[in-house]
């Protein structure tokens, strides 16, 4: 049987104060099973790319790595821990 791993970046309006923003959510299905977590980053709504499971356009400030980078980041520490 072959393993199945599937990363997948959505946003939830809710617990934000702001209406115009929203919270990247992660959801991890393997084999099935499914986990669903917080990334704690937030992202303007109008930003949000559901297709691409990224932020359009964001600039990168000096000394802070962009919110692309850090889901990125997220999705290769998950699939180097699962094979």
């Amino acid at each position: 049987m072959q393993d199945l791993l599937s990363i997948l970046f959505y946003i939830r309006k809710k617990g934000v104060s702001d209406p115009s923003q929203a919270i990247i959510y992660l959801r991890i299905t393997y084999n099935g099973k499914r986990a669903e977590v917080s990334t704690m980053r937030k992202v303007a709504i109008s930003k949000w790319n559901a297709k691409a499971n990224k932020v359009i356009g964001y600039t990168r400030k000096p000394n802070r790595p962009t919110v692309n980078w850090i889901l990125l980041k997220i999705v290769y520490m998950i699939s180097i821990k699962s094979f």
